[in-house]
């Protein structure tokens, strides 16, 4: 978020209760559009999402320029 995103706050937060876990990260830095292809050699977010869901989790982005970034982990818990 800092070198990507120039960005001047970063909050994280953690929240969980019996059902899951989750992870998030917002700022208020540059945002993008999750639609576009990132440039070559640029594989952050692919590799998020593929890690997530190697441990059944669900990686959620919420970004638009000059607006910021969310991005957020959701992992259920075993029984």
């Amino acid at each position: 978020a800092v070198k990507h995103a120039r960005a001047n706050r970063i909050e994280v937060g953690l929240n969980f209760d019996t059902r899951k876990v989750q992870l998030s990260i917002r700022d208020d830095g540059r945002g993008f559009d999750p639609r576009e292809q990132m440039p070559d050699g640029h594989f952050g977010l692919l590799g998020m999402r593929e890690r997530a869901e190697q441990i059944g989790g669900v990686l959620s982005i919420d970004s638009a320029p000059e607006r910021g970034t969310q991005i957020a982990v959701d992992v259920p818990l075993n029984d």
